[in-house]
């Protein structure tokens, strides 16, 4: 009864809508980002567009959805897509009911893989700069700064520098990356990256220079961050790898707190 095949736009962006409307809390906008370049594929019932399945050039499913009146079908058709495709595991979010329930059942091992995070305690907007520092300046980057963006970005990334360049390049034309210099020394970078799929979030994110960690500059930058989402009307959410101890305390600090999960699924079908 059930079948996969192309999906057209217009019968894709009204179920895109329905998936988002169906989460417990916003997406992460890393994930949501993979999502919309990833494959997709819809799900049929007598001709009839009833959902959709995204995964990545590994064949990682990373989006399942399905409208509510199939939705105890489920297991049935998330059965028939691993037997038809080789989809070896997923990465699947708590809260994605949809995706989560569908996928739990076929499991043969789960592990954490990233902490999502939501806001619960707003900064005053007059935040002080640890002790040490107290003369730095935030500044928001402009087009002139790309290339010192990134190569302060490579002190502590393996991302090539082609993307780097353009993913820097892209977050400055949107106003979306700030940094904070003490003299002619990048101190660190915080990125707010406004979501256009879903309009009122914005990803926060901060990187700083490996010889000034652990002093505060981290928890500042996050919590500066918050502030100037709003200034803007946004509301922060962020993520951390779950085994990035030094990002999750830095992101407790500023006053986030972790709601939600981003799981690895291995099947056993």
């Amino acid at each position: 009864m059930y079948y996969f095949r192309t999906i057209s736009d217009a019968q894709l962006s009204p179920l895109r809508q329905q998936c988002y409307a169906s989460l417990n809390a916003p997406l992460d906008g890393m994930w949501d980002d993979l999502i919309h370049r990833s494959v997709v594929r819809g799900i049929f019932f007598r001709s009839e567009c009833i959902g959709y399945f995204c995964h990545d050039q590994a064949y990682t499913l990373i989006n399942f959805f399905l409208q509510e009146e199939h939705l105890n079908n489920k297991e049935v058709i998330i059965r028939n897509l691993l037997q038809e495709e080789y989809f070896p595991q997923a990465y699947v979010s708590t809260n994605h009911p949809c995706f989560m329930t569908a996928v739990m059942p076929l499991a043969r091992r789960t592990a954490v893989y990233y902490y999502l995070f939501e806001e619960v305690k707003q900064e005053d907007e007059r935040l002080l700069l640890p002790q040490g520092f107290e003369e730095a300046d935030l500044e928001l980057a402009v087009k002139a700064d790309v290339q010192k963006i990134v190569r302060f970005c490579q002190q502590t990334t393996t991302a090539d520098e082609s993307w780097l360049t353009d993913y820097t390049r892209q977050w400055i034309d949107q106003e979306g990356i700030y940094y904070l210099s003490l003299g002619n020394e990048i101190l660190g970078t915080c990125e707010l990256r406004k979501s256009l799929t879903q309009p009122g979030y914005a990803d926060l994110g901060a990187i700083v220079s490996p010889r000034h960690r652990k002093q505060g500059l981290g928890t500042y930058l996050m919590q500066k961050g918050k502030v100037l989402c709003h200034e803007q009307g946004l509301t922060p959410i962020c993520s951390c790898r779950f085994d990035n101890k030094g990002s999750r305390r830095m992101i407790e600090h500023a006053g986030f707190v972790n709601k939600h999960l981003m799981l690895k699924v291995k099947f056993g079908m």
